[in-house]
């Protein structure tokens, strides 16, 4: 199975007073991250303010960085949507771009999901896509989602597509079951998505932290983590 490790920030998206991105400020800001040595900027997440933004917004901005020489290859779009028809056109957008690999959130406004649609909905997702060469980091932030992808879920999926579905962002603060995900799945990337945790997460052979402090202080959590 294919790995990711590292350093990754959970960039902000800086806005003008229209409430459109700021797409220069971006740019200065995603310079000035990889300037401090981070392995990759996982744009378009929680931090990002993704789910106040169009889909036609953020593949502008991505874009815009693309060609203002950020290395598509240091970007880590978050493009999970509650429309798998939208999910599906943004990854395959950004897919074309040669990004790192997708944050993909799971479908969190209507609530009570199973494991049994939840992994349906990644499968959806992954064949209707079908780039073999993508990679899919899961999201796990049930404290926002109010969606527990459990150990179950997690096994299912990498039966399934284990050279697509490659790792998770852990932001549920659960360390133990941090912790229960790296020791059980070897080859599978966790990330942890806590900045207090990032250091319990690589001392226990977690993949790296992708967070939102790494902002001001990437250098930082890089040589924590390293």
């Amino acid at each position: 199975m294919y790995k990711i490790s590292g350093t990754y920030c959970a960039s902000l998206t800086p806005y003008n007073s229209d409430y459109s991105i700021n797409k220069k400020l971006l740019l200065e800001h995603c310079n000035n991250l990889l300037s401090q040595s981070v392995d990759g900027i996982a744009i378009f997440g929680t931090t990002g303010e993704a789910n106040s933004l169009a889909i036609e917004e953020k593949l502008d901005a991505i874009n815009y960085l693309i060609e203002n020489r950020i290395d598509s290859k240091k970007l880590l779009p978050g493009t999970g949507l509650n429309s798998i028809k939208d999910t599906v056109y943004f990854t395959k957008a950004v897919a074309k771009m040669n990004v790192r690999g997708v944050l993909m959130l799971p479908p969190f406004y209507y609530k009570n999901i199973n494991n049994e649609g939840l992994i349906n909905y990644y499968s959806r997702v992954v064949e209707e896509v079908s780039e073999t060469q993508l990679h899919y980091l899961l999201y796990h932030i049930p404290q926002m989602s109010n969606v527990n992808i459990d150990l179950n879920v997690i096994e299912k999926l990498l039966y399934k597509f284990p050279d697509n579905i490659i790792g998770i962002k852990d932001s549920s603060g659960d360390g133990d079951n941090m912790i229960k995900m790296i020791k059980i799945f070897k080859d599978f990337s966790v990330f942890s998505g806590s900045d207090s945790l990032a250091l319990k997460a690589v001392k226990n052979g977690g993949a790296g932290a992708i967070t939102a402090v790494s902002n001001v202080s990437g250098k930082l959590l890089r040589f924590i983590i390293n």
